[in-house]
C-alpha cells in the first residue's frame, strides 16, 4: 500500500506549519492511524507527490497558490487542533475508498 503523505503548508514552512504538523502527528497517533507521513513545507517548496495538504484559509486566499495534492484541506488556524479529527476522518475515508481524485480547497 502506498504511504499517505500529508503536507502542512505556510509561507516559510518553519512556524505554524511545523507546529501544526507536529500536533497533527500526535492526533493521528491518538486516533490509532498509521501509514501516514506528515511534514511541513514552505509555499515555494511544496512537493508534487503529496496525497493531502493542509493550510490556513487566508493563506490560500492571499497567495492563490496551486497545491498539487489529491485534496487540500483549509483550516482557520493550523495550531487549532479542533479541526484535525474531522480531517483525519475524511483522510481515512478516502484511503479506504481508494479514491484517486477529490476536490481541492475543501473546508473542514
Amino acid at each position: 500500500e502506498e504511504k499517505t503523505k500529508i503536507g502542512f503548508v505556510c509561507n516559510a514552512g518553519l512556524g505554524s506549519s511545523a507546529m501544526g504538523a507536529t500536533l497533527f502527528r500526535r492526533k493521528l497517533q491518538e486516533m490509532g492511524v498509521s501509514g501516514v507521513e506528515v511534514s511541513a513545507y514552505p509555499a515555494d517548496l511544496i512537493p508534487e507527490d503529496l496525497t493531502f495538504a493542509v493550510c490556513q484559509r487566508d493563506f490560500m486566499e492571499m497567495t492563490g497558490i496551486a497545491i498539487k495534492a489529491r485534496r487540500v484541506f483549509t483550516v482557520e488556524n493550523l495550531l487549532d487542533q479542533s479541526e484535525y479529527a474531522a480531517i483525519i476522518q475524511k483522510i481515512a475515508a478516502v484511503r479506504n475508498m481508494g479514491n484517486g481524485e477529490g476536490s481541492t480547497g475543501e473546508e473542514v
